[in-house]
């Protein structure tokens, strides 16, 4: 008799051995291996997966930066600044009051605020704007790790590039908005989701370990799913469409057979009722959202959409004007919506899969013909597990960017105007289109591995000459992407207010009057540049906040001695000019001109319909005694 250890390590040695060992579903359709995380090979990949995350991180970061501080403050912008830099009292009660949208930004944006002016940092166009770059290239870093889980490396590099050459994606990385923001939640709560449904299949762990530890990862993934919508609720109340997508591509993922998705649609059915509590206790987390959504502002100034306006969405945002470009994302999409959905069915359908050519002989032939058409028969009811992958891959990511675009445009017909079809919420849809252009890339590098195998290449020499095909296509779309950025630099001027705020500075008195016209879209980003040059000159309570008329202007000069009196021509506005000329004609009667500034310049604003043409600042002496 041996001792009660020794047995013991036996037996359980035994166990081990009798017990199969799962194996994982390789992400980039190779064959399952067993799983082994502790082995070199695994911690060599974890530690290039966070060395390449890291470097698209810092490569957006640097493309986020790039003339951060050169593009002038706009309106909206200078709405979230002078909205945040106000008493939290009066931040929180407009946040769920007038202005429902945006509470999560608009709370750091406080705080920001607050940090710069504690390190003695005046607010400057960089430092406004810089959360919302930093927000952007972490949107770049979660498109990377999505297309890693979804299809690979090829995948994940490819929609990387797409999404940090984005002209749209970088006109909001510099913009003292929420949109980037609500690009990185969602796109982590898609990651999440997908992590969430597939923890089961790619655990690699001891059967008797399998079902508690799945357990436990998926309950991670699925609070990690819910806190990502969340927040990207409070950022942004657009993200309601985007959990709609997700509710549609689950529901799909349901409904497709197991020869399209094969195990994933099994994985769905189990992961039916973490999906309904999620769903429902994001319901409940942004119930706060939904009142103050119904009883705050609305978007009325967002007229009907039109089929115009929607292929204006694809050709401007996707490839800023560039019809070659906006094709060759438009061709490889559909190719990854064709192939990837079909290609399981097809699969089925084969009897056998053709051999190697390489010396075999027409026996040995024979017989593998035989056992590959056993095997199809026996596993009819699954796809392949490369082959389903892509499939649900393509589902999710066609869900994501079909769906928000579909029903915005719906809402926001005449019957129904919901005042929600518009580019700077659609933004939360570029990264889906980014990964299923990278996913048809993917499927071309498989298709062009299928045909070189049947020609008995060798290996070795195949896999050399699909990768560098695939580099090849990879850096003919890179040539094309880059000139798509460079564009974007070159004319993401919007409003030349700040122009005149040094001129104002310098001649300030105390008790001046300040008058803008055409009201807040004057006034607001003129009052950021006043405060952010530091000086004196500052708006009055009683400055005239709506649009100048000849009313307000004359009773608002009989409080001061002088006044600044600042037009900004936009462009195009009908019956603007009539009232502009005898706007200045009173003043310059009924008061004296003591110095005028005058800056003419057409800028181009990338995505709106409100352009500066130019802006005159007159200093009047009003004769008042106060």
């Amino acid at each position: 008799m041996g001792r009660p250890g020794v047995r013991q390590a036996q037996r359980t040695k035994r166990a081990r051995k009798e017990t199969p060992q799962r194996s994982t579903v390789s992400l980039n359709g190779s064959r399952p291996h067993p799983a082994s995380p502790a082995s070199p090979v695994s911690r060599l990949q974890h530690y290039a997966l966070w060395l390449a995350a890291l470097l698209v991180g810092v490569i957006a970061l640097a493309f986020d930066l790039h003339q951060l501080g050169g593009v002038n403050v706009w309106f909206d912008e200078a709405f979230s600044y002078v909205f945040a830099n106000r008493p939290f009292g009066q931040v929180w009660h407009d946040m769920w009051g007038p202005e429902p949208n945006m509470e999560l930004y608009y709370t750091l944006l406080y705080g920001w605020l607050r940090a710069l002016h504690l390190f003695g940092l005046r607010p400057t166009e960089f430092w406004l704007r810089l959360p919302s770059a930093i927000f952007a290239a972490l949107g770049a870093v979660a498109v990377f790790a999505l297309g890693k889980r979804l299809g690979g490396w090829a995948t994940a590099l490819i929609a990387a590039m797409f999404f940090i050459l984005n002209p749209l994606q970088l006109y909001y990385a510099q913009q003292a908005r929420s949109y980037s923001m609500e690009v990185f939640f969602t796109t982590a709560s898609w990651y999440a989701l997908v992590a969430a449904i597939e923890t089961p299949i790619a655990l690699g762990r001891p059967a008797e370990r399998d079902e508690r530890w799945g357990r436990l990862v998926a309950s991670r993934w699925w609070i990690l799913y819910v806190a990502m919508v969340t927040l990207s609720a409070y950022a942004q109340l657009f993200t309601a469409l985007m959990l709609a997508a997700q509710v549609v591509s689950f529901g799909l993922a349901l409904l497709l057979p197991a020869t399209v998705i094969g195990a994933w649609r099994e994985q769905a059915k189990r992961a039916q009722r973490p999906f309904m509590l999620s769903v429902l206790a994001i319901g409940v987390a942004c119930l706060p959202l939904l009142s103050a959504a119904l009883h705050g502002g609305h978007n009325a100034w967002v007229g009907p959409a039109t089929f115009g306006e929607l292929g204006r969405f694809f050709l401007v945002s996707v490839s800023d004007g560039s019809w070659l470009y906006l094709a060759v994302i438009a061709t490889l999409s559909a190719l990854a919506i064709i192939l990837g959905l079909a290609l399981p069915a097809l699969r089925m359908n084969q009897a056998w899969t053709p051999t190697r050519r390489t010396g075999t002989k027409n026996k040995r032939m024979q017989i593998r013909r035989s056992k590959t058409h056993q095997s199809a028969r026996r596993n009819r009811s699954d796809a392949a597990p490369a082959d389903a992958r892509t499939a649900f891959a393509i589902l999710f990511t066609f869900c994501w960017l079909v769906v928000p675009i579909a029903l915005s445009f719906a809402l926001t017909q005449p019957f129904l105007n919901a005042h929600l079809f518009l580019d700077r919420y659609l933004v939360v849809a570029i990264p889906a289109f980014c990964l299923l252009a990278a996913l048809g890339a993917a499927l071309l590098y498989r298709l062009t591995l299928a045909a070189l195998t049947s020609l008995a290449l060798g290996r070795m020499r195949e896999r050399w000459l699909a990768w560098g095909l695939t580099a090849v296509l990879g850096l003919a779309l890179l040539a094309m992407a880059l000139p798509q950025a460079q564009g974007y630099y070159a004319s993401a001027d919007t409003q030349g207010l700040h122009t005149g705020a040094p001129w104002i500075e310098q001649r300030y008195q105390p008790g001046d009057g300040i008058a803008c016209y055409p009201g807040s879209w004057c006034m607001l980003p003129m009052t950021y540049y006043l405060q952010a040059e530091s000086g004196p000159a500052h708006f009055d309570a009683d400055s005239p906040s709506d649009n100048l008329s000849l009313a307000t202007l004359a009773a608002y000069g009989a409080k001061h001695r002088r006044i600044f009196l600042i037009i900004a021509v936009f462009h195009p506005k009908p019956g603007v000019l009539p009232q502009l000329i005898a706007l200045r004609r009173w003043a310059d009667t009924h008061w004296k001109p003591l110095g005028q500034f005058t800056s003419s310049h057409m800028d181009y604003q990338y995505i709106g319909a409100f352009l500066i043409t130019s802006i005159m600042i007159v200093l009047y002496q009003t004769g008042a005694k106060t």
